[in-house]
């Protein structure tokens, strides 16, 4: 059984506000959108998630804080832009239809 309030027991890093936890539900249906029409680009999307990870951590590590509000949203920008680019504004506004439904 899944655990519904989940979130709550995060700690306040990993606390995600409705805004970014729909980019993150968004990413989702990305990926599984990409993974059934291209493989490559399912690789590719897979390598700027775990760069932007990285870099998130890298910067929150550096300035010794694990709630960095800044830091959270450049993370989720930064996914936002380079998934863009990655599929192009066709298969973007297609997964967008896919995910209002």
């Amino acid at each position: 059984m899944m655990n519904t309030n989940a979130g709550q027991a995060l700690p306040p890093s990993l606390r995600l506000k409705k805004g970014e936890n729909q980019l993150l539900t968004f990413t989702k249906i990305l990926l599984h959108y990409i993974g059934k029409s291209d493989s490559k680009s399912y690789l590719a999307a897979k390598m700027i998630m775990r760069d932007c990870v990285k870099e998130y951590e890298e910067k929150t590590r550096k300035q010794n804080n694990d709630d960095n509000i800044s830091n959270k949203k450049d993370f989720l920008q930064a996914v936002q832009r380079k998934m863009r680019c990655l599929v192009g504004d066709y298969h973007w506004r297609r997964i967008i239809f896919c995910f209002r439904k």
